[in-house]
């Protein structure tokens, strides 16, 4: 039997569908649904809550995370829209409630207790279906999922009755997370296509290494407070150049949000590139030169800077195997800025410890390298070229000419005049 809170819920959530309809009957409105797969909807972006319909331990609305069969973290976390990739994805980045101590899930499943619905929501021919959920994958929706160990700390949500899983475009990537099977999934003529998303109960699991997870990391840097804001905006990075070795994998614009960024001069944990391609680096090195002076309170003090850092974006967790190894994600360029000098600032800049507590403006220049594991020749790159299996998980450089058709249906181009 569900719980009977359960009931109390759905009734909020109908309450708040009442709601929204009587507001668009009052006058115009904007609804934003979630973009996982992009593009995401409009900056600023509100935090989302996550929480569990079914609570082992604490409080109603905690989930649990374990390790080794042991409750090791309860409570409740939130993200951002973008960080959603997909329909019951777990969030590429997620943050702990009370402290705010940030999570990167390496891998995630999911599963509906009935099945999940969709339908079209482009303005192009209705089609509907259903799907099951995504079996094992990253939450970034690409690459290969590591092999799990006994040590590793997962996380698990339940939600009962109605959920609105968001809108996704469909690329190939999605569609093959959730293939069609003759009667249920995605079907590949979907790619291109805008679905909407909804299910009855499902669970969601998400892990992540125990050395990782702040509860549990033994290993964890000195990092600044993430900030508490109502909404988080869109910040552009510097332009960026990604290279693998000396191969030039992408040049150009890049954004970020304030909350993935630990420490002053640090690589977000996620990024985008255009085209809403997200990057999750696993290692940074950073260098910070120019100049310091207090701004508040007496004597006034000033000094060079000259900060030399690394480590992982969230700040949890040792080095990992050939930590800048793949693909380096590069920007650099003038920096200055006006910060309270809490312990963490002092520590980050090597600050004198005389100007903790005082503002301090900072300036100069900086360069930030970002390491995200190799592009390699995927098992969907080799089927795609009629690559030799011997050459899956290796690098590979490709050249010579190609010509493309695209075709798009007549509902599909956008009107003229």
């Amino acid at each position: 039997m569900k719980d009977p809170r359960w009931f109390m819920r759905r009734l909020t959530r109908i309450t708040a569908m009442l709601a929204a309809l009587l507001a668009l009957a009052a006058g115009p409105a904007v609804v934003v649904s979630a973009y996982g797969d992009g593009p995401p909807g409009p900056s600023p972006y509100a935090p989302i809550v996550l929480q569990s319909d079914y609570t082992p331990v604490g409080d109603y609305g905690d989930f649990a995370c374990s390790r080794a069969g042991r409750v090791v973290w309860h409570g409740q976390a939130w993200t951002l829209e973008p960080l959603v990739r997909g329909p019951d994805f777990a969030p590429v980045v997620l943050w702990l409630e009370g402290t705010n101590a940030p999570v990167v899930p390496v891998s995630f499943s999911s599963s509906s207790y009935w099945t999940f619905w969709w339908y079209t929501d482009d303005g192009g021919p209705d089609i509907q279906g259903t799907a099951g959920g995504v079996g094992n994958a990253r939450p970034v929706a690409y690459g290969s999922v590591p092999t799990g160990t006994a040590d590793d700390v997962t996380c698990t949500l339940i939600v009962y009755g109605g959920e609105d899983l968001g809108v996704y475009r469909i690329t190939p990537a999605l569609q093959k997370l959730m293939p069609w099977d003759g009667e249920t999934g995605v079907p590949a003529s979907m790619v291109g296509r805008r679905l909407a998303f909804s299910s009855d109960d499902y669970e969601l699991s998400f892990s992540l290494p125990a050395s990782q997870f702040a509860p549990t990391a033994t290993t964890k840097a000195v990092t600044l407070a993430t900030p508490t804001y109502s909404t988080y905006a869109a910040k552009a990075l510097p332009s960026l150049t990604c290279r693998e070795g000396t191969k030039l994998r992408y040049q150009g614009a890049a954004w970020s949000m304030a909350p993935l960024t630990r420490g002053y001069q640090w690589s977000p944990m996620a990024l985008w590139l255009d085209g809403d391609r997200i990057v999750a680096p696993r290692w940074f090195t950073s260098t910070t030169t120019g100049t310091w002076q207090t701004a508040s309170g007496t004597p006034v003090l000033q000094g060079t800077l000259n900060a030399a850092q690394s480590g992982r974006p969230s700040g949890l967790g040792p080095p990992p195997d050939n930590a800048t190894a793949g693909v380096d994600c590069t920007w650099s360029g003038p920096h200055a800025a006006t910060r309270i000098a809490t312990k963490a600032l002092v520590a980050q800049l090597g600050l004198p410890s005389s100007v903790q507590g005082r503002s301090v403006t900072i300036s100069g220049t900086a360069t930030v390298h970002a390491y995200t594991p190799t592009w390699i020749a995927t098992k969907a790159l080799v089927a795609q070229l009629g690559l030799p299996s011997s050459v899956q998980g290796r690098s590979v450089t490709i050249s010579g000419t190609a010509t493309v058709h695209a075709y798009t249906p007549t509902w599909m181009w956008p009107p003229t005049g």
